[in-house]
């Protein structure tokens, strides 16, 4: 992997500012998020720090339209 900073899900969770459970979530809806696993502790789960602000970034939220029936 060409200039890859691995970091475990713990630090990125810090570094993001996300709660525990916003992260896990934001890494299970976005797409292209690439997660590797440690050669010496299999537990043990990381992704690319370069992908970290794709985890934070602002979405527009899907507005619902209203009809009057």
């Amino acid at each position: 992997m060409d200039d890859a900073q691995l970091i475990p899900y713990a630090e990125a969770i810090k570094r993001s500012g996300l709660s525990r459970r916003t992260w896990y979530d934001r890494l299970r809806q976005t797409s292209g998020i690439r997660v590797f696993v440690d050669g010496r502790d299999r537990r043990l789960r990381m992704i690319d720090a370069r992908d970290l602000p794709r985890l934070t970034q602002i979405e527009p939220v899907k507005r619902r339209t209203t009809s009057a029936a």
